[in-house]
């Protein structure tokens, strides 16, 4: 598509890039691509491990913030009511002021 219209020019040039870093590689830690990358293998079962406690504190933490959600939605509810009581007892607290001053 670029340059000599060769369709190829992609590939051609992930792959340069390929071997450009395998080269950069070999030089920065010594050894050749296949020797770097076994000395680096990730061992599955740590991974799943690994995987697996973040998946559990993950679920803490949702439940955590579920229970804060609840609490927060409980007490919500009962400061609406207590205001809502608050303002009834006030508006009591009027009518019987202006009875008192009307008698």
């Amino acid at each position: 598509m670029y340059g000599n219209g060769n369709s190829n020019n992609g590939v051609t040039a992930n792959s340069m890039f390929s071997t450009d870093m395998g080269n950069m590689l070999s030089k920065i830690y010594g050894a050749s691509g296949n020797q770097y990358q076994s000395a680096n293998r990730i061992d599955l079962s740590t991974f799943d491990q690994q995987r697996q406690e973040a998946s559990a504190n993950l679920m803490k933490i949702m439940r955590m913030k579920d229970a804060q959600n609840s609490f927060l939605a409980e007490h919500a509810i009962g400061n609406s009511q207590l205001s809502t009581r608050l303002s009834l007892d006030m508006k009591l607290a009027q009518k019987i002021g202006r009875l008192v001053s009307d008698s």
